[in-house]
């Protein structure tokens, strides 16, 4: 864990002294990302493929998944109209 803080803060150093050089690296750098993000998502879909017990699984797993979503999103209806009972509505500004 260590080596990927020190892996990451050194990336953002790096960037920072190179930002004059941007469009001359981005580039690469943008393709690269893309690359890994790739090889990234396929090399998990074959570790979650291989498992044996994932059919077994995977209509539980479905609902746990749709349970906690449907609750945060509940939850950050009620926070957000408690939110607003609170600080008043009467001031209304037009939108930029």
């Amino acid at each position: 864990m260590l080596a990927l803080a020190i892996a990451f803060l050194a990336g953002l150093v790096l960037g920072r002294l190179l930002r004059g050089h941007r469009t001359r690296i981005a580039r690469p750098v943008d393709r690269l990302t893309t690359v890994s993000i790739v090889v990234l998502l396929v090399l998990m879909g074959i570790g979650t493929g291989a498992m044996p017990d994932l059919a077994a699984t995977l209509a539980a797993s479905g609902l746990k998944a749709v349970t906690i979503s449907a609750a945060a999103v509940a939850g950050s209806i009620l926070v957000t109209l408690l939110l607003l009972g609170l600080i008043g509505r009467t001031r209304r500004r037009p939108l930029p």
